[in-house]
């Protein structure tokens, strides 16, 4: 959570605190916040702080009031306004994506427009969610996300829900349009891994599993009173605020729509988003954490070495797994929007197999989310990790003629988007390279201190990964995929070399406590980071907290 975050979360429990009924303590509260907003250079929060004290303080001691009030800049002086009795946050509505799905359902509402305001947040996710809460007048708070779009009568029933003014979080239902010719979503929904209240029927008391904050609402109080939203969470920030309260109701008769979007990256990087979730839940809530789904499948603390090694393992089966089930997606798509009429029938025959390939790769991409919050590490490495190492560039130092035949077997090996950086040392007689455009010669500086050489090697190429080689071997085809497989598996996994083969057509990999000089493979934003200072730079790696693995390519050379 940043710092902005814990300033406007410990701002929303004191106004809220402050409603229930102010005490020494809240202004002490508020003062500290204050202080702490102020140090922290953010002066929304300062200001609210100010407007707030100045309201408690009016019919205590007046001129301290108006002291307080005086304090606030005019710009910032927020207007008075009349309560009202419901905000609408609309989550992820950033001005330059235009009129939502959300803004559409909102323009033609039954409820009275005077008794409900909009609030449009930029950003999606709990922290979006708990700015918006600390701004929100209204007495209860419905959050939707941009693409929820509620039926016109949402409003009403939302009111209705609270009407007996219930400490209580009420959720609707949300149905995908066009699911027939989306068989991602309908997958997922029919796993119970998306729109979880969608076989609802009943109105009643359920489970935090089932409280998603894409369509909640609840008495801005009692949302105050909790903290808000936990800004640490990215998918799972609704089942933990569920948790944290106690009572949820399902309302059949709050309904809306949003549209069916098939795009399977996105579906795992939800998962991975998830498995970093369910590793937070299970510090604050313990092992019987919410959702039930997580628990019980080896997503533990204790296994983390575990996983890894098995991530290692299956990353090449598993690469090929999403291409498959992305193509077979694709084609299924094109053959039932061409015959909506039998999307039913041509479903069922696939339903299974689909299934089958989307909950393997869900569990994989779980896992990787799953260890890399264990590690500690920031969830943008993980995405950055994740994105396809799509170019490598081959390294030698050739300081003399004797690695020319090196030269010609390293690129005759390279891959289609392969380069081979030819780093020639200072001083060096002048080395006649072959006619290649994916030959770079890079000369050397002659003083490598500070960061020089590193710099020098990340100048020559914008590749996604460097092979280090020192002209004994070079990578085939294949192994050029098996590194490129392991280097992406997760963060932590600083270098590898390969060794032998699988055994079978799928590359695997190892973690290894060393690797040889011959052959070490880096990605390219651990060589940028690399601080550089004593020891070799495997040395260097190992005091960072990074792994060393072992790629064993497949059988079958990667196309």
């Amino acid at each position: 959570m940043g710092r902005r975050d814990e300033l406007i979360q410990r701002y929303a429990a004191i106004r809220a605190q402050a409603a229930a009924g102010a005490s020494s303590a809240t202004f002490r509260d508020y003062e500290a916040l204050w202080r702490d907003a102020r140090d922290s250079g953010e002066a929304e929060v300062v200001t609210r702080c100010l407007a707030d004290l100045a309201e408690l303080t009016a019919q205590i001691d007046p001129a301290i009031a108006r002291a307080l009030a005086q304090a606030i800049p005019d710009r910032a002086r927020p207007a008075a306004a009349p309560a009202i009795d419901l905000s609408v946050v609309v989550v992820g509505a950033p001005e330059s994506a235009g009129e939502t799905a959300a803004q559409r359902g909102l323009a033609r509402q039954t409820l009275a427009a005077p008794r409900f305001e909009t609030i449009l947040a930029d950003a999606s996710g709990p922290a979006a969610r708990n700015e918006a809460l600390a701004a929100a007048r209204g007495r209860v708070v419905l959050f939707l996300d941009a693409d929820v779009e509620p039926d016109s009568d949402a409003l009403e029933r939302v009111l209705a829900a609270h009407a007996g003014g219930a400490e209580q979080i009420v959720v609707g239902r949300v149905d995908f349009a066009d699911l027939a010719v989306a068989p991602l979503t309908r997958t997922l929904v029919q796993l119970g891994l998306e729109a979880p209240t969608s076989e609802f029927f009943h109105a009643g008391a359920i489970a935090p599993d089932c409280c998603t904050s894409a369509f909640l609402s609840a008495p801005r109080a009692t949302l105050a009173r909790l903290g808000g939203f936990d800004a640490g969470l990215e998918r799972l920030d609704g089942v933990d605020l569920a948790v944290r309260l106690g009572a949820i109701r399902f309302d059949p008769a709050l309904r809306a729509t949003r549209r069916a979007a098939d795009d399977l990256g996105a579906w795992r990087r939800r998962a991975r988003d998830l498995g970093a979730d369910w590793c937070r839940l299970l510090e604050k809530h313990g092992a019987s954490a919410p959702p039930a789904f997580l628990q019980g499948i080896g997503l533990e603390r204790a296994a983390a070495e575990t996983l890894v090694a098995t991530l290692l393992r299956d990353a090449d089966g598993q690469a090929r797994c999403a291409q498959s089930l992305e193509e077979s997606l694709r084609e299924f798509t094109r053959v039932v929007v061409a015959q909506r009429e039998r999307a039913d029938e041509l479903f069922s025959k696939v339903a299974d197999d689909f299934a089958r390939l989307l909950l393997r790769l869900t569990r994989h991409e779980l896992a990787r989310g799953f260890v890399h919050a264990v590690q500690g590490a920031p969830r943008e490495a993980l995405e950055r990790c994740a994105a396809p190492l799509e170019n490598g560039a081959a390294v030698l130092v050739a300081g003399d003629a004797s690695l020319r035949e090196a030269i010609e077997v390293v690129r005759a090996n390279l891959p289609p988007d392969g380069r081979l950086i030819v780093a020639i040392p200072a001083g060096a007689p002048d080395l006649a390279l072959p006619s290649d455009a994916r030959i770079v010669r890079l000369a050397l500086p002659r003083d490598t201190a500070g960061g020089a050489l590193r710099r020098a090697l990340l100048g020559a190429s914008d590749a996604s990964f460097f092979v280090l080689l020192d002209g004994s071997c070079a990578p085939t085809r294949s192994e050029w995929e098996a590194i490129r497989v392991t280097l992406g598996t997760l963060p932590c996994i600083g270098a590898c070399n390969v060794e032998g083969d699988s055994g079978g057509p799928l590359a695997q990999a190892e973690l290894a406590a060393r690797l040889p000089e011959e052959l070490v493979a880096i990605r390219r934003d651990v060589l940028e980071s690399d601080p550089g200072g004593a020891g070799t730079l495997l040395e260097r790696l190992a005091r960072r907290g990074l792994r060393l693995a072992t790629a064993k390519p497949g059988l079958v050379a990667c196309p």
